[in-house]
């Protein structure tokens, strides 16, 4: 059964524009450690070690949240565990805000990249099966090449 409706129909664009605003977050995300990283390495005086853990804990996380979403979107459907993948990387990625230590801190990366790796899962199926067929590689390629420039830019 194909859902897929037109984009010049409003209810066409909403698809593009979350798949859009996930891949912003998403990019921005990832990014973003990347330069925390060194304030807090000088802030809370951690070791080589402890820094390439800190920035590999989200990776960790997002392996573990696709295979996770994988099984997990078999049983309940792709669109309930992208909605579950996505309030659990937001309110950890926002809570990441909070830490007040690196053991927190890193908890709260791999929960953050457990969601990001189930939404990239659940997006990259959910997405294609709501836009039209003629036209799936052109928006879903330029609504994740938009979101992710937008994500990665820093004035």
């Amino acid at each position: 059964m194909n859902k897929a409706v037109s984009l010049r129909e409003p209810k066409g664009r909403k698809p593009l524009l979350s798949a859009g605003l996930s891949w912003l977050f998403d990019a921005m995300d990832v990014g973003m450690i990347s330069f925390i990283v060194a304030a807090l390495a000088r802030e809370w005086h951690l070791g080589a070690e402890q820094v390439g853990f800190l920035t590999a804990i989200g990776s960790i996380g997002m392996a573990a949240g696709a295979a996770a979403a994988g099984l997990l979107a078999d049983r309940y459907g792709r669109r309930a565990v992208l909605i579950w993948t996505l309030l659990i990387f937001s309110a950890t990625s926002g809570l990441s805000a909070l830490a007040a230590g690196y053991a927190v801190l890193c908890v709260l990366r791999f929960l953050a990249g457990f969601g990001l790796g189930g939404e990239r899962l659940s997006l990259r199926r959910w997405y294609p099966s709501r836009c039209p067929r003629r036209r799936e590689a052109g928006p879903s390629s330029c609504s994740r090449a938009s979101g992710r420039a937008a994500g990665s830019y820093r004035p």
